[in-house]
């Protein structure tokens, strides 16, 4: 028969199946009807089976299973058509499924196939008996004989066929009615039977997996029929084969043994095997891959036989994994299928069978030594419970979760397996194994989740995990518990079940019963408060929601109104939008979704006026202002609140609260105490606001966030409308909680000790003062700005009076509404808020507020002012105790010099900050003998003692303490625990920490870390206890110390809240820690460093220590604790490591002493290269013979033949001569050994070179053996080269010097008469080639000194250049050798270097392309065309004024160079239109500076005025901003290469021009400047200016000085730790007489900074004030001293107030501070800088500053070189530094702060002289405009006076000679008296005085 008739009749007879199956169930059967049925059902299914049911793995998948699922469908169904059950009929049917087992094709499907077998195995027991019993005993054969198949398997068996079934087939085949023949792959030639391939593991393995399941399925189903079949051989192998790694085959066998148990007798199973098999199975095989699956049943065995406390290794109570004694305990099995309930571990005894046969296994790998082919006969239960409990530990740890680690369990198999375990464990939480499976059973829950997000299922019972998690959480505490700490979660699930709640009821009540153990009324009362408000709102539009809350009502027996009306208001948000938008005027018709619903609306919505509810509605019309604000909305929002919009509740009318006197308390919790004083402020609220504060007071009971910002607004309506009594009464109550916080008494609640609950309180009343501050400031602001506007527009007749009247009338409102809130801020006295600031940490504001207090009693530092404040001695010492606080020593010692005298308590407060522990314990035991008795004081000892590390005294100190004052053992105690915790003493910390927890006195001022510290040792007390739980649960309760302190100081700003940052830091370690140490003690498990999880957390920990701020207090605790972790694993070398690290931080912190401590420690631990960091730290202290003689020692201690002969010669000084070095071994450990040798060698030379103790010969051998040692290393290069060229430059001065004194001779032969002059020296430019060799060679090994390198290269070529005689180089060989071989020096430069180092330079080649000497010449313009070939955007740019130079010979060069550049650029056509588009862009700007614009007009239409410009755009070239112009050095290694220099540029994609603005702005000063917006191609809009007839070339140079000084000043230690730096901007000199500057953002001037808060205080009128001061100086000329009219006439007209600047512009302390001390390093930088390039025209327009940080910015620098002393009226003053420049700095005014910055300035610009002078001799060669004028140039350059005398000049300051100012001394300053002179000159009356007029000295 065809495939298309039997599809035909198959689908035929299928439709009549179904007819027949539903009709069976309404009539009786016909019989005939059904025979003739079954019998064209046989014919069909004969042929489907010859067809399609031929095993083999190329059958057809699809189609076998289809046939598959038709027999067992008529099995069921149509039992007649297999005869009833004839064996005939079923076998060869059976025969032909079951080598589908054995295909792996089919393995999917194997589940398929083994319903049909069972499905015909039912039926054969019913119809044929004893054919059922046989193939019972064929399969049992066929599983004892395939453990002999695993050792048949060879490489050289191409085919593995097993006869099996062949009683069961004997006789079957050739009847009648056999349905079908075997196929005759599968059908024997010499017998009955079955043939099967069984070829492979996973042939046989999975044949033998379903052959136990079909047995299993046997005996559970025909237990009658094969009882008595079972014997003990086939048992004992079908157990056996758990020893194969198959998880499937696992499970077979394990539910095999239970169904044995379970439905025969337990005696026939061989526990023995069992047991030894899961310990064998638990290990690993061979690969290292775990092989057991499924723990279900090994766990019920195991508990069942063993007991739990065996196999779970002991309670968590004891200290080792010891045996339980007892065993008579009787234990219920958990609910594994196990059909027993209990288990008596005494009665139950199993008879072990002795076995007969030795079975025969694979090789695999267990734990321990046993071995899966020995089956070992424990005598005593406790080695199976011990064999048990390490087995099923092994076990669980391989339960992972993929997202932990990747394994080879399936994640079904390994989730059920753990579920199972975990039901299992439950109920014995306290054993060690339960503690790691719940462990296991969390880290899943991630991963679980990660799944649900991404839609993938996972195929498990989840009932088995829902029900381990339960059980879990029992133990827990209970799931109600945990619920209630994951509101989120919590959330969600009520409104799942208020969802169900109508629609299924009883599921509602199970859960409530169920799972949190209480009555359905009880959780509704519990999900009313967050489900009610969504329903409401929602209920409009949703009828399920509106069924829910009839539910909810109806299931607390009370109606739905009443339910709303008592529920509601406590979680209002619904309803405070509802009434908030009806007060806007929003109506429903505003929404046409809500709109059309209404309408449309079948069901009613809830309408009625019982108990404050009002019915809706309709509008006539829509409020316009509604309208406006509707409109403003999203569409997202519009969608969330659109059904507030129709009105359904009225609230209920507010009780007037009768409270009188302040409400807050000190253990009142914030939120108490916010909702009460809200509340009382609404009910007295009056006005327009007065609604929406009442629309809201429902929400501000639960949302804190709504309360913080309401409150502002209520205290302001109160303040402005209220009466006086509500005034008082908002004073008073802010003075509660301000003087509750800086009452003495309340210090240890708010250090720590109590919670510090109250700081929230007292920072909402911080945030609340400065919201009202910032209004007062606003509306000063305001009104002074109208009053000007009034003021002007008074001769406007088109005003009438009643608008004029109006005006006046509101304005005085507002005026007396702005009094009433200063009255109430003046109120609150400011000493009040400093010390409540400072008693929270909230050190800035607690400054602010003092300062303002001392300077409104006492005024300020100022000397430039008229009066400079005296200040009392108190207020300066609590000003030093804040600022010690601050970490600003700077600060700290400029209030010092304010003092009168220094008390004991500001020594100890300098000194502590300063790190000079020595002297602060001196200081403290000078104290104690005043006040033997001083609490106080021996705490501070014992603090000393702390941070001097010397740990050991402290705790004998602390122990003398306790017993001497006893009643304060807990502050001693509480001390104590920071050193015994540090030492590791951990019986005294065990001691400490009950003494710290009995009651006892505190002193007040302790510090809080001293109680962190306590926590943290009680987190290592219970570490070392082994108690997980504890361990937990202290480092919760640590976290929750620190959440209030974090949140207040979260409400302040990030710096404040740093120091608890840390705190949590160390915590995250410590839980790390105790993650590693799983359930051991520290003490007892050690670790090393290749341990990979520890060395995973190690790295960790070092990444985030990196992204620590570098201070001391915030690392050390840190660093202590890793010392801890160390030490307990014996790890010396790196305990010393974190010693050295700690010594570092000390050292450079200035603490010297402890530094010192630390390093003796680091050296006993045996930490590597103690010696660098001891000599570092002796250098630091000045002691430089100390630290040379350390580094000297230290290398005379190394291997000589490293260190090397002639090395050791020169550092022993026996001989002068350098002796040939011994050749370098290249293993790796020898080059590490040489890279530290070098760095001490290195460092000792440097310091003998700075010391000048050795002789030039020895200081170059150092230097050289330092280039030996490490040929690659840049550093080397770098120094060899310093040290040469001072040699150099000593020799030629010296050398000229005897020239000078000699006989006069012409100046082209002088290098060849010095070089002859001396006999015994050589030549100073004989040292040239080899100095520039050494600086070459730096720059080809690195880039770290790049700027200061290439420069000082170039310097030496064109010096030497300059110098080198065209007609005297012949006569001269050697000079003639010089030359030669720095021009090979200069080509191999560039040949070797990245084209970017020569980018860095390029103004100053630029500069030099006049050079007189040819060769010089034809290089320069080499390297500069390869630059721009390079770089061409960056270098065009600066090439653009000299392209367009007025000098004939620059100009044609840097046409040349362009013209080259263009022809070998390498980016094709595109790239040279790029050299067209930047001519004509220049060109087109050139026009643009120079345009005059109409007259008296403001723009400039760029789309009509520069059409052509406007449609060049988009360009290709870049935005010429400071990022895309200034080179930073890439991160490369050694071996320099071009490929790496591309991303050189800020590692982003440079913008280019894509556009430019329509309009430009014509700015109103002289030269009319033009402000540009240029569009970038990121979007970004970049505004310029471009500045005509002036030559911006100064002002470039100027931004290259600066640049190269940040790059001092980032290097320099002292400089560094203060980021000191100046702000800089793009310059472009177009050509030399106009530019583009690119625009600073959010700056301005200082004039118009002071003017607009003069004309707020009234003290500035814009028409009257500038004419009076010129009649006051006309007045005055001749008759007074210029410094007595400025004194006595001018300053007391404007008072100095540049400091409200920063109050106002900076509302937020913290960043107030830090904008002041921002104000300080910048203005300080320039001042000096400023000064020592004579820069002048420091009027009030050039010094703007930046109103987001506070630095100062100095723009125009056209008046540079002391232009600033040749003005009609001379610049006296070196910089600005007037009244209000000082007053901007603070109290102490140039004291402090300022003043150090001076110094740490100028000490770095005169420790670079010649690195910054080699900037600055650009200058020279690119000679200015005005010198020009005055000298013209020919083709080549000449030496120019002007620059000759400007260089002079700087070299003179950079030498501490004063020069520009009166009486300048000749002798150089020292850098403190250099800039103390410079101060005083720039703050002197007299100087000031004799100002132009406009430079405005009193500004």
């Amino acid at each position: 028969m065809s495939n298309n008739s039997n599809s035909k009749n198959l689908s035929s007879l299928v439709r009549e199946l179904r007819e027949r199956i539903a009709a069976t169930s309404a009539t009786p059967p016909n019989n005939g009807d059904i025979d003739a049925l079954e019998t064209r059902f046989r014919a069909v299914l004969r042929n489907l089976l010859h067809s399609y049911v031929v095993p083999s793995s190329s059958a057809n998948e699809r189609e076998v299973i289809a046939v598959l699922k038709l027999i067992s469908h008529t099995a069921k169904n149509f039992p007649g058509v297999f005869y009833h059950g004839k064996a005939t009929a079923i076998l060869p049917v059976i025969g032909r499924i079951l080598p589908f087992f054995a295909e792996p094709s089919f393995r999917s499907r194997h589940g398929v196939i083994f319903d049909t077998v069972g499905s015909l195995l039912s039926l054969l027991r019913t119809g044929s008996r004893d054919a059922y019993r046989m193939l019972f005993m064929d399969a049992m054969c066929i599983i004892e004989g395939s453990i002999s198949l695993e050792n048949s398997q060879t490489t050289e068996v191409t085919e593995l066929t097993l006869k099996c079934f062949h009683r069961s087939f004997s006789g079957i085949l050739g009847d009648s009615m056999c349905l079908c023949d075997l196929p005759t792959s599968n059908k024997p030639v010499d017998g009955p039977g079955i043939l099967i391939n069984l070829l492979g593991r996973n042939r046989w393995q999975h044949l033998a997996t379903w052959l136990i399941k079909l047995l299993s399925k046997c005996l559970t189903e025909g237990t009658l029929y094969v009882e008595g079949l079972i014997n003990t051989s086939f048992v004992d192998a079908a157990c056996t084969l758990l020893c194969y790694r198959d998880a499937d085959l696992h499970m077979a066998c394990f539910d095999f043994a239970r169904v044995i148990g379970s439905v025969m007798s337990y005696d026939v199973v061989p526990h023995e095997n069992l047991i030894q098999s899961i310990s064998a199975i638990l290990g690993e095989d061979e690969e290292g891959l775990p092989v057991f699956r499924n723990s279900a049943y090994d766990s019920s065995i195991a508990l069942s036989v063993l007991g739990p406390d065996r196999v779970g290794g002991g309670t968590t109570d004891h200290n080792n994994l010891g045996l339980s004694s007892s065993s008579d305990k009787s234990i219920k099995n958990p609910k594994v299928g196990v059909k027993r309930n209990n288990f008596d571990v005494d009665t139950f005894k199993i008879k072990r069978q002795k076995i007969e046969q030795e079975t025969k296994v694979s090789k695999t790998n267990v734990r321990g030594d046993i071995n899966v082919t020995d089956i070992v006969s424990y005598e005593k239960e406790e080695g199976y419970a011990h064999t048990m409990h390490e087995s099923l530990l092994l076990f669980v740890e391989l339960l992972n979760s993929p997202s932990v680690k990747q394994d080879s369990l399936r994640p079904d198999v390994a989730l059920t397996a753990l579920s199972l375990l975990c039901i299992a464990f439950c109920r014995y939480p306290q054993t060690n194994m339960s503690l790691c499976i719940f462990r296991q059973m969390m880290t899943w829950i991630p991963w679980i989740c990660d799944q649900a997000k991404q839609g993938s299922s996972i195929t498990l019972d989840t009932s088995f995990y829902l029900e381990g998690i339960h059980s879990m959480l029992l133990v827990q505490g209970g799931f109600e518990l945990l619920l209630s700490k994951a509101v989120r979660i919590r959330n969600e699930l009520f409104d799942y079940l208020s969802i169900r709640l109508a629609s299924c009821p009883k599921m509602v009540k199970e859960f409530a019963e169920a799972v949190l153990g209480v009555e359905t009324e009880e959780l509704l009362k519990k999900m009313i408060p967050v489900v009610l408000p969504k329903l409401v709102v929602s209920q409009e539009d949703n009828d399920q929601a509106v069924d829910t809350l009839y539910e909810l009502a109806k299931c607390l027996n009370t109606d739905m109104v009443p339910l709303i009306v008592n529920w509601l208001p406590k979680d209002s948000a619904a309803l405070a939008i509802q009434e908030l938008l009806k007060i806007a005027g929003c109506e429903a018709s505003l929404d046409e979704n809500v709109a059309l619903m209404s309408q449309t609306k079948g069901k009613e919505p809830l309408k009625t006026s019982a108990v404050g509810i009002k019915t809706s509605g309709s509008s006539s019309g829509t409020n316009s202002r509604g309208q406006k604000l509707w409109d403003r909305f999203s569409n997202y929002v519009k969608e969330i609140i659109a059904p507030c919009l129709t009105s359904r509740f009225q609230l209920q009318n507010v009780s007037d609260s009768t409270s009188s006197g302040p409400i807050y308390g000190p253990s009142m919790s914030f939120r108490r105490w916010i909702f009460s004083w809200i509340k009382k402020l609404t009910a007295h609220a009056i006005g327009s606001r007065a609604s929406i504060f009442i629309a809201c007071r429902g929400i501000v009971r639960h949302d804190m966030q709504t309360a913080m910002y309401l409150l502002p607004y209520l205290v302001l309506n109160a303040v402005c409308h209220g009466t006086e009594k509500a005034r008082h009464g908002i004073t008073e109550e802010i003075q509660s909680v301000l003087s509750a916080a800086a009452s003495e008494n309340s210090g240890a609640a708010v250090y720590g000790v109590s919670g510090r609950k109250n700081e929230v309180c007292v920072q909402a009343v911080f945030t609340l003062l400065d919201n009202l501050g910032q209004w007062v400031d606003d509306v000063k602001q305001e009104l002074a700005l109208k009053s000007f506007q009034s003021s002007a527009s008074r001769q406007q007749a088109s005003k009438s009076k009643d608008q004029s009247f109006a005006l006046s009338a509101s304005q005085d409102q507002l005026l007396e509404q702005c009094n009433y809130v200063s009255e109430l801020l003046s109120n609150i006295p400011k000493v009040t808020l400093a010390r409540a600031s400072f008693r929270c940490q909230a050190y800035a504001r607690s400054l602010m507020y003092f300062e303002s207090y001392v300077q409104g009693k006492s005024g300020s530092f100022n000397p430039a002012a008229k009066r400079s404040g005296i200040f009392d001695d108190e207020d300066i010492s609590y000003l030093m105790e804040i600022y010690s606080c601050l970490d600003e020593l700077d600060g700290l010692s400029g209030l010092a010099c304010l003092r009168k005298s220094l008390s004991l308590q500001d020594q100890l407060l300098i000194n502590k900050k300063a790190g000079n522990w020595a002297e602060v314990l001196t200081a403290c035991e000078q104290a104690l003998q005043m006040e033997p008795t001083s609490v106080q004081r021996h705490s501070d000892v014992l603090n000393c003692l702390l941070n001097m590390c010397h740990l050991q005294a402290m705790v004998t100190h602390v122990d003398g303490l306790i017993s001497r004052i006893p009643k304060y053992k807990k502050t001693w105690c509480m001390q104590g625990v920071q050193a015994a915790w540090r030492l590791g003493r951990w019986d005294l910390m065990d001691e400490y920490l009950s003494g710290a927890d009995e009651e006892g006195l505190l002193c007040s001022s302790s510090e809080s870390n001293a109680s962190f510290d306590l926590d943290v040792a009680k987190i290592l007390q219970a570490m070392m206890k082994k108690d997980r739980f504890l361990v937990a649960e202290k480092i919760a309760l640590s976290k929750q110390a620190l959440i209030a302190p974090l949140a207040a100081a979260g409400m302040d700003s990030y710096t404040r809240a740093y120091p608890i940052i840390v705190k949590l830091h160390l915590l995250c370690e410590l839980e790390d820690f105790h993650a590693l140490l799983i359930d051991e003690s520290f003490l007892e498990k050690s670790f090393h460093l290749g341990d990979c999880g520890f060395s995973i957390v190690m790295e960790n920990w070092e990444n985030r220590l990196r992204f620590t701020q570098p201070s001391l207090w915030a690392r050390e605790p840190l660093l202590a604790f890793r010392r801890l972790v160390f030490g307990a694993s014996n790890l010396g070398a790196q305990v010393g490591n974190c010693w050295l690290q700690y010594a570092k931080l000390c050292r450079l912190a200035g603490h010297y002493e402890t530094a010192n401590r630390a390093i003796l420690e680091a050296q006993a631990s045996g930490a590597a290269n103690v010696h660098m960091e001891k000599a570092k730290l002796l250098w630091s202290t000045r002691r430089s013979d100390g630290a040379i003689a350390e580094l000297q020692q230290s290398l005379l201690n190394m291997p000589q033949e490293v260190v090397g002969s002639a090395a050791i010669s020169s550092i022993t000084s026996l001989s002068l001569v350098p002796l040939k070095p011994q050749s370098l071994p290249v293993n790796t450990q020898t080059m590490n050994e040489n890279q530290e040798i070098a760095k001490t060698l290195l460092l000792y030379s440097r310091w003998i070179h700075y010391t000048g103790l050795k002789q030039k010969e020895d200081v170059i051998s150092l230097y050289s053996r330092v280039k030996e040692l490490q040929p690659k290393w840049e550093k080397g290069y770098f120094y060899m080269a310093k040290y040469c060229d001072e040699v150099l430059v000593d020799a030629r001065k010296r050398q000229e010097e005897n020239l000078e004194l000699g006989p006069k001779i012409v100046p082209s032969a002088s290098i060849i008469a010095a070089s002859s002059s001396s006999n015994t020296e050589k030549n100073w430019w004989s040292y040239l080639p080899d100095v520039m060799l050494f600086y070459a060679k730096g720059l080809h090994r690195g880039h770290k000194n790049l700027f200061q390198a290439l420069p000082r290269l170039l310097t030496l070529w064109f010096d030497f250049g300059s110098m080198y005689p065209q007609s005297g180089a012949a006569s001269n060989k050697d000079l003639r050798k010089v030359q030669d071989r720095i021009i090979s020096i200069m080509r191999g430069c560039l040949k070797d270097l990245p084209t970017h180092q020569w980018l860095t330079v390029l103004p100053q080649l630029v500069s030099r392309i006049c050079h007189q000497n040819e060769d010089i010449v034809k290089l320069v313009k080499t390297i500069i065309i390869s630059v721009v070939r390079k770089y061409p955007q960056q270098a065009l740019w600066i090439m653009a004024a000299v392209s367009k130079s007025t000098v004939p010979s620059r100009r044609d060069a840097a046409a040349e160079i362009i013209q080259a550049a263009r022809k070998g650029f390498s980016q094709g056509n595109s790239g040279s239109n790029l050299f067209v588009q930047f001519a004509s862009l220049i060109d087109h700007l050139i026009r643009l500076c120079f345009h005059a614009g109409q007259p008296k007009s403001k723009v400039i239409n760029i789309a009509t005025e520069f059409s052509a410009l406007k449609r060049m755009m988009p360009l290709g070239i870049i935005m010429p901003i400071q990022q895309s112009l200034t080179v930073s050095s890439p991160t490369y290694d050694v071996n320099l290469t071009e490929s790496l220099s591309s991303d050189v540029f800020s590692g982003v994609e440079l913008p280019t021009i894509f556009g430019i603005a329509d309009e430009a702005e014509i700015l109103s000063s002289l030269q009319r400047p033009k402000k540009i917006v240029l569009l970038g191609s990121d979007g970004i809009e970049r505004p310029f200016l471009c500045k005509p007839k002036d030559d911006l070339r100064k002002d470039a140079r100027m931004m290259e000085f600066t640049a190269m000084i940040n790059r001092l000043l980032s290097k320099y230690p002292e400089s560094r730790r203060r980021k000191l730096y100046i702000r800089t901007f793009a310059v472009i000199p177009l050509t030399e007489d106009c530019g583009m500057v690119e625009w600073v953002p959010h700056t301005r001037g200082l004039r118009h900074i002071l003017q607009d808060i003069y004309i707020t205080c009234g003290k500035f009128d814009r028409q009257k004030t500038n004419p009076q001061i010129k009649r006051i100086y006309d007045q005055c000329q001749g008759k007074i001293p210029e410094d007595e009219m400025l004194k006595d006439k001018i300053l007391p007209m404007f008072p100095p107030v540049f400091h409200q600047w920063f109050l106002t512009t900076f509302s937020e302390p913290a960043a107030w501070f830090r904008a002041r001390v921002a104000y300080a390093h910048t203005t300080a930088v320039w001042s000096m800088v400023g000064h020592i390039v004579g820069l002048g025209d420091r009027h009030g327009e050039n010094i703007l500053f930046d109103s987001t940080t506070g630095d100062c910015v100095h723009v125009d620098f056209s008046c540079l070189f002391d232009k600033g002393l040749l003005l009609e009226k001379p610049e006296l003053v070196p910089f600005r530094l007037t009244q209000n420049m000082i007053d901007g700095l603070g109290i102490t005014g140039y004291e402090g702060i300022f003043l150090r910055i001076c110094e740490i300035t100028l000490s770095v610009l005169r420790t670079h002289r010649e690195t910054l002078m080699s900037v600055l001799e650009t200058f020279i060669h690119d000679p200015l405009v005005e010198w020009t004028k005055s000298h013209k140039s020919s083709g080549v350059e000449v030496q120019n006076p002007h620059a000759q005398r400007a260089i002079s000049n700087i070299e003179a300051r950079l030498q501490g000679v004063v020069v520009g100012v009166a009486a300048a001394p000749s002798l150089p300053l020292a850098v403190e008296g250099q800039a103390r002179r410079l101060i005083a000159e720039a703050v002197s009356h007299k100087n000031l005085g004799k100002m132009y007029i406009w430079w405005m000295p009193w500004f």
